[in-house]
């Protein structure tokens, strides 16, 4: 099995570097077990089963959308009153398998109805824990290393009023705390509260070292004979005097090393059985374990049905409906009597760890479409939960129709207050679902008779008021366009026979199946979505098949898997086409069910959050496409034997539908999500600070080339790879160029696109990375241009990072600054930043500027005029980036006045000339005194400044 060991660090929470060595133990011991493993930082991939560690930081909301398969290494002590004893670790912990180093944790974690093992795994010894030197003379007493509480500066402060040198290190770890426990005598150990628990990582490491360790000791004593022998374990009263008499009893300390040596060598106390007892659990033999989950359980998601508030939006919203769950007298023959899809659904077994199967039905069971309760109730839902309309895939086979009965009840009850259309399914019916797809049951034929016989069984369908048309036209989408012979026939037919009825020639719309991608091809008038076709090969961003990394229960399952989130991704990151195309998403997949020996494709880790955050993005897409007809498409209502169904199910009840609802209410304000975990950052340590960062002035030799491209576009932009000269707009004559001057800024380039310097495009540059890393939502903006070079830069970023959902504003008169108001704003009396025309550099230009990058899109936004007039009403809703660069006392007060209550909390507002000009860092001092903004200011170059909003947490990539 692959593993991936993660580590989980907001900003500024450096302690988690603590759990390190953890993660160095398990590393070393799963690679001697033949098993692979890398550790990352706040990052998940699918190609590997996660272990996380520090999981108590991450946010209830990314929590619910961990694979299933996740582990959580729990080092937190799990007892009332301590940080972490939160509801949303607990429920994060009952949702997942833990492997735990304390027994009383997992008791305390074995709860009633609980289906997730728990597995101890003790912290113990391997060889990579073993690289300390030891100095012959150390010249540090005592050391301490980590919290420095109240009860814990107490005894420090004790031992340093004994005559002793204390170093106590907060906030140091790897090689430099390393460096510390190498010059000490001893270090001690000493709990932050009297109930504390025996330190197993801290100690071992330590004694691992041949480390003399001061310990305390509580009522639960020292848990191995063989580390007693090995510490100075006294309580907590004693602890000042155990040191003192140590420090100067050098034979005392060389005895306690070398016992440290031999307890860490301790068979009882190695790391690697525990740990291979715990992968083993991970094998098939919790096949039955999974089984149970999926047929008792309920998932967390679990929603309850409730109803919702109507809808007003500016597209359909129509999911796709199978009409295969009623008897028919086509199945009863080839697949004998009372078939339906539910044969297949409900024989379905999970197949691999974490696979979802089987599926089972909620409010509406393992219904019959003959029924004559279940039309309406699934009307009911849809329209409850935002569904406009169905598209009922419509079968024509050997000349008549097949499965017909669910749409003809439909057509004949007029109180089904829901719109539809029709997919023509123009397939061969084939045993597909024994693996025999070269047996036809049932033949799709092809001709100019079947053409018109067909559309005019569909004409008493068009005449349905809720039949949907645009203007005369009625709906209707072909699902294998490639495999009708002639086209321009069937057209020619069908828009004969409209006509004939008084409609106009049908809408037509190839579903992107197969080798059907371009509608122009056939004459067709659009062309709509239908995931997971087209075939992941043709993506530019695709997801990979992660079935070899799974454990698979069936030793004959030969089907693809596939992550759901990273598909998302790879949807999210499509680029606009030039026809008209239906968006569409899916809430799961996996046809496995009716695929039992043949090739089948699962999306796992589906999940509602990751389902509405699909949908949200194609709901804005929708929204601003031009007519007559907008709509999106949910694949499907009623796939059950694809695992695509929007219907409640036992397992997670209403949630998907929920999941909708709430997309498409809430798509105009929704932002994209770029990390892979979201770290939950309360209750937080006093002593951390947030520290952004650190990126090279230049890519580093090995970086991606995604960090390779923007660093070229960021000293492009300046100027440092063509050196052009400055300008001699300041009376100084022509000059060369100067590599310190414009790395602070201190000239205007001749040629290249910004003036504001190296370190100031640096921090902007890591300002965006640091906003798309912990997802603080909101667009950039830039007031005050000059030739766009900054807003460039940004723009390259989003393009390198697949950024859609993000845009680069600049706001600029594009013809220079305004004279001072003097009257309004006297700090700027006297300023003549409008006679400079160096500073109007048009709209044209910029805009040309941006084209010879190839970045001038619709990600790009302009705002012309003067910032009092064009700023209040700016189609801002959220920013992650406000850069000033207006120079003056009004051109920054508009800028703030206007777009500070629209940065996001976690956004950065940088100010470019706070150090440089004194109108402009008097506009932000009032600015902030009148409206109590406290965060700090922190100096970029002497001459720009920035601060972040505060109320946001980290939420990392």
């Amino acid at each position: 099995m692959d593993f991936q060991l993660v580590l989980v660090k907001p900003e500024g929470f450096d302690y988690v570097e603590s759990f390190r060595e953890t993660m160095e133990v398990l590393q070393e011991s799963l690679t001697a077990l033949g098993h692979g493993s890398r550790i990352q930082v706040n990052r998940i991939d699918a190609d590997a089963i996660p272990i996380l560690f520090g999981a108590h930081h991450i946010s209830p909301e990314s929590a619910s959308r961990l694979p299933p398969q996740a582990i959580i290494y729990n080092l937190e002590q799990l007892e009332p009153g301590y940080p972490w004893f939160q509801p949303h670790y607990m429920a994060l912990l009952a949702r997942h398998r833990v492997w735990d180093y304390s027994i009383s944790n997992l008791q305390r974690l074995a709860l009633p109805g609980r289906t997730q093992p728990l597995s101890l795994v003790p912290f113990g010894f391997a060889p990579c824990l073993k690289r300390i030197h030891n100095l012959d003379t150390p010249d540090v007493d005592v050391l301490f290393f980590g919290i420095q509480t109240e009860r814990r500066l107490t005894v420090l402060r004790a031992l340093g009023d004994r005559g002793l040198k204390v170093v106590a290190l907060r906030n140091v770890w790897g090689a430099e705390r390393d460096g510390w426990i190498a010059r000490s005598k001893l270090v001690l150990n000493l709990h932050q509260s009297a109930h504390g628990k025996f330190e197993w990582v801290r100690i071992l490491f330590l004694l691992a070292n041949g480390k003399t360790v001061v310990t305390e000791v509580t009522g639960d004593g020292i848990p191995h004979p063989a580390l007693a022998s090995a510490l100075c374990a006294v309580a907590y009263d004693g602890l000042v005097d155990a040191c003192v008499a140590l420090v100067t009893d050098d034979g005392r300390r060389a005895e306690l090393a070398q016992r440290a040596l031999v307890a860490a060598a301790t068979s009882a106390l190695q790391a690697r059985p525990g740990i291979a007892h715990a992968v083993s659990a991970l094998t098939p033999a919790d096949f039955q374990a999974t089984l149970t989950r999926q047929t008792r359980d309920r998932h967390a998601d679990y929603r309850e049905y409730a109803e919702k508030p109507a809808l007003e939006l500016p597209f359909e919203r129509f999911a796709f409906y199978l009409p295969q769950f009623h008897r028919c007298a086509e199945n009863d023959v080839h697949w004998g009597a009372g078939f339906t899809e539910w044969n297949n659904v409900s024989r379905a077994l999970p197949r691999f760890a974490g696979h979802e199967q089987p599926r089972l039905p909620g409010e509406l069971g393992y219904y019959d479409l003959a029924a004559d309760h279940v039309l309406p109730r699934q009307v009911a839902l849809a329209r409850n939960y935002g569904i406009s309309g169905f598209m009922f895939f419509y079968y024509w086979l050997e000349g008549r129709p097949v499965l017909e009965l669910p749409v003809r009840r439909f057509r004949d009850d007029p109180s089904l207050e829901l719109k539809y259309f029709f997919m023509w399914a123009n397939e061969n019916w084939t045993r597909r679902w024994d693996g025999q797809e070269a047996e036809v049951l049932l033949r799709q034929h092809y001709s100019t008779g079947d053409a018109e016989a067909m559309i005019r069984h569909m004409v008493r369908y068009f005449h349905d008021p809720r039949y949907l048309k645009v203007g005369a036209r009625p709906v209707l989408a072909v699902y294998r366009a490639d495999l009708v012979p002639d086209l321009a026939e069937y057209r020619a037919v069908w828009d004969r026979v409209c006509r004939e009825n008084g409609f106009g020639t049908p809408y037509l719309i190839m579903a992107q199946a197969f080798a059907n991608d371009d509608p122009r091809a056939a004459s067709f008038d659009a062309a709509m979505q239908y995931p997971p076709h087209p075939g992941l090969v043709r993506r530019d961003f695709a997801p990979a098949d992660i079935r070899p990394t799974l454990t698979a229960y069936d030793s004959e399952f030969c089907g693809r898997v596939f992550d759901y989130g990273s598909k998302v991704a790879s949807e999210l990151a499509l680029a606009e086409r030039p026809f008209r195309v239906f968006r569409c998403a899916f809430p799961a997949w996996d046809n496995s069910p009716r695929r039992r020996r043949g090739e089948s494709w699962t999306f796992t880790n589906s999940s509602p959050g990751e389902f509405a955050r699909w949908v949200r993005h194609l709901c804005r897409e929708e929204a601003d496409s031009p007519g007559p007809l907008r709509m999106v498409c949910i694949n499907a209502w009623n796939e059950w034997g694809e695992g695509a169904y929007l219907e409640p199910d036992a397992h997670r009840g209403y949630a998907y539908l929920d999941a909708l609802y709430e997309a498409l209410g809430s798509y105009r304000d929704a932002q994209p999500e770029v990390r892979e975990i979201a770290c939950h950052q309360s209750p937080a340590p006093a002593a951390l600070s947030a520290v952004m960062p650190a990126l090279p002035a230049a890519a580093a030799p090995g970086a991606s080339l995604r960090e390779t491209y923007i660093d070229l576009v960021r000293r492009s932009v300046i100027g440092l790879i063509h050196q052009d000269p400055p300008l001699a707009w300041d009376g100084k004559g022509l000059r060369r160029y100067d590599a310190s001057d414009r790395e602070l800024g201190r000239d205007w380039p001749s040629q290249a696109e910004s003036m504001i310097g190296n370190r100031r495009m640096m921090q902007l540059q890591k300002a965006a990375l640091q906003v798309i890393a912990e997802n603080i939502p909101g667009d950039f903006i830039e007031t005050g241009v000059w030739r766009g070079g900054a807003c460039i830069l940004l723009r390259a970023i989003l393009k390198a990072y697949d950024i859609i959902d993000r845009k680069v504003w600049l706001a600029d008169s594009f013809a220079g600054l305004p004279p001072p108001d003097e009257d309004h704003y006297p700090a700027d009396r006297g300023d003549t930043h409008h006679e400079m025309t160096v500073l109007a550099v048009s709209l044209d230009a910029v805009k040309a500027n941006f084209e010879r990058y190839g970045l001038l899109d619709d990600q790009v936004g302009f705002l012309v005029g003067w910032f009092r007039d064009t700023l209040p009403t700016a189609p801002l809703h959220r920013l992650a980036i406000l850069r000033l660069d207006g120079d003056m006392y009004e051109s920054t007060m508009d800028a703030l006045n206007a777009l500070y209550k629209r940065v996001s909390p976690g956004g950065y507002v940088i100010v470019d000339d706070y150090g440089y000009i004194d109108s402009c860092r008097q506009a932000v001092e009032d600015f902030r005194r009148r409206e109590g903004v406290t965060e700090p200011m922190e100096d970029i170059d002497g001459m720009g400044i920035y601060w972040r909003k505060a109320g946001k947490g980290a939420a990392l990539k």
